[in-house]
């Protein structure tokens, strides 16, 4: 599904669940954001039905998944993936993961390991400062990197298989309200979701670092437009990755990703998690 009608999705799930009992007279959007977190929390179940977690559970899955937080993995970032090459003298393929905090990036980058392991070298971690040759921060803008480091997208059009992580917006809002990492600042006070937020100077993308934004909204806002665009910024081979579609179909995904860059899947079968990692 293209991403823009997944978005207008999110805004009708938002307007016919927290309809319910709410008067007319209720205009503001900022509202019915908070009621659609409410309603995550499972703070105003009607009595007697399935809980969400308890409905995700029936499908086999730990409520742990759902999370997409990025805590396990320290500061360093996420390593970098190659494809072996059949042949040592042709041009080692790398996947270049991206996403906001929150999206599960590193439940993709496990994923991969965990799945075409045999046919993936390790190299550097995420680059900070990022380096010419298409080697950035998971978590990096792609518009400020194109405006202010443009050397480093140059060689996205080679050997690099673009990987992009995407999630409902509104379970990204709920998982920021709990950690939001360098944007905690922004998430994690009065009114977070009407109050500007800016990146630290300690973000470990220098690009990013004192970007200044109306809200956590138009953040997630911005990433995505990038994301539905990565052609244009220098991917000739890529695929935007829905969290969702991740945890619910992840051997449908891994195919993809397989066909993408020329790679099998396991005979025995798909390793998958049970928790979040």
């Amino acid at each position: 599904m293209p991403l823009l009608p997944y978005l207008r999705i999110a805004c009708v799930l938002v307007l016919s669940i927290c309809a319910v009992g709410v008067e007319e007279s209720r205009k503001d959007p900022e509202e019915d954001v908070t009621c659609l977190l409410q309603y995550s929390r499972q703070e105003h179940r009607t009595p007697g039905t399935q809980s969400l977690l308890e409905h995700l559970n029936s499908f086999g899955l730990g409520s742990g998944l759902w999370s997409g937080m990025d805590e396990t993995i320290d500061g360093s970032g996420l390593s970098l993936l190659g494809t072996s090459s059949p042949s040592s003298h042709a041009k080692l393929n790398h996947f270049e993961i991206m996403g906001l905090y929150n999206t599960g990036t590193n439940l993709l980058h496990h994923l991969l390991l965990s799945n075409f392991g045999s046919q993936l070298s390790m190299e550097a971690t995420d680059a900070t400062p990022p380096k010419k040759g298409c080697l950035f921060w998971k978590h990096s803008s792609l518009s400020i990197l194109k405006l202010k480091s443009p050397n480093t997208l140059q060689g996205c059009n080679g050997s690099v298989v673009g990987l992009a992580m995407i999630r409902n917006p509104l379970a990204w809002l709920h998982s920021m309200h709990r950690q939001a990492y360098d944007l905690n600042n922004c998430a994690q006070r009065e009114n977070w979701l009407k109050i500007p937020c800016r990146y630290p100077r300690g973000t470990p993308q220098h690009t990013l670092a004192g970007e200044a934004f109306p809200n956590l909204q138009s953040i997630y806002t911005k990433w995505a437009q990038d994301y539905e665009s990565l052609a244009s910024f220098g991917f000739n081979r890529s695929l935007l990755i829905r969290y969702e579609d991740l945890v619910m179909d992840t051997e449908g995904v891994l195919s993809q990703i397989a066909s993408l860059a020329n790679l099998s899947l396991p005979d025995d079968g798909i390793v998958q998690f049970q928790q979040a990692v």
